[in-house]
């Protein structure tokens, strides 16, 4: 998988008439921190990769021109053993209701019924639930 997430912005849903108030925001002009695994990066990516499936890499994010992505170089191997993630937070939502995610991305996966990406979300870094993946249907 390529996944490249340029931009992340956790917005609080207050209602239409009095607009949303931003929580958290990283535009990726400094590396976070985030924990990453296997060949997760922070980093400008290179416009590699494209060869197994879509189109070759952007050579910027979104809003500068860091990213976090797995192999800024390049594709992902085929047949990876394992899940290897990219953990952002933790965040402290207490008090807030409405919470949305908002993020840039650019996935390059061969096919979704064998190559999978996917987004979860978890209370106390336990019992993860997916809330958007690639997966058809």
């Amino acid at each position: 998988m390529r996944l490249l997430m340029p931009m992340l912005t956790v917005l609080l849903a207050t209602g239409p008439a009095l607009g949303q108030v931003v929580i958290y925001s990283y535009p990726l002009d400094t590396d976070p921190g985030w924990t990453i695994e296997g060949q997760w990066a922070f980093g400008q990516p290179t416009g590699g990769g494209g060869g197994s499936g879509g189109g070759p890499d952007p050579t910027s994010g979104n809003t500068g021109s860091n990213v976090f992505g797995y192999n800024l170089a390049g594709d992902y191997p085929n047949d990876m053993p394992a899940t290897e993630w990219l953990t952002a937070g933790p965040f402290d939502f207490r008090g807030f209701t409405g919470v949305e995610l908002h993020f840039y991305r650019w996935l390059g996966v061969e096919d979704s019924r064998s190559d999978h990406a996917l987004i979860g979300v978890s209370i106390g870094g336990a019992d993860w639930v997916a809330i958007w993946h690639n997966w058809p249907g």
